[in-house]
């Protein structure tokens, strides 16, 4: 998605940016059928709470599921998560949204994209504002790498998207990736 952020960026038409979107989709789809586990986690997107128990691969997307619906509009309360502790296995790392949406509900989860936005203004603002063209594209490649990655976590956690693994830029418990954020927001 990054890499399609640059291209529009730096005027790619849309019929290459469209044949190569193609090309893409048909190798993650073929990589993805290859592997027996990858295929177990692509179905398990599909129904993540069939056949729940702890080896199924559906579990965590079903436990932030649930966790989710636990906070409703307000939350719990900051630090009364229950399946952080009992229920959803690492919540720390790739499903601390779902412990954010438990523990301060719908609102805390419109906090994040609130505070995504906001990076996302300053970025595209900084890329307007670059004297040469490189620099555009340094600032809008950085700051799409943030979005993209906020986004796709995002959308695991409500259960948009098969898991992939992204961790949340800046909350997940991931150093190396937080170094690469604070290095790409540094940049």
């Amino acid at each position: 998605f990054t890499v399609a952020a640059l291209l529009i960026a730096a005027g790619t038409s849309r019929r290459h940016i469209v044949l190569l979107a193609m090309i893409a989709a048909a190798c993650i789809v073929l990589l993805t059928i290859a592997q027996p586990y990858q295929r177990a986690r692509l179905t398990s997107f599909l129904h993540p709470c069939a056949a729940e128990t702890k080896a199924s691969t559906g579990y965590q997307a079903c436990q932030g599921e649930i966790a989710l619906g636990s906070g409703g509009l307000l939350g719990v309360g900051l630090g009364k998560s229950v399946q952080k502790i009992f229920y959803l296995p690492e919540a720390q790392t790739d499903f601390i949204l779902a412990v954010i949406g438990e523990e301060l509900g719908v609102l805390g989860i419109l906090g994040v994209v609130c505070l995504y936005g906001m990076i996302a203004y300053a970025g595209l603002r900084t890329a307007r504002r670059a004297a040469t063209r490189y620099a555009k594209l340094l600032a809008t490649g950085l700051t799409s790498l943030i979005l993209c990655q906020g986004v796709m976590n995002i959308f695991v956690v409500l259960g948009l998207a098969p898991l992939t693994g992204v961790p949340l830029p800046f909350i997940s418990y991931a150093p190396t990736n937080l170094c690469i954020m604070l290095a790409a927001v540094g940049v």
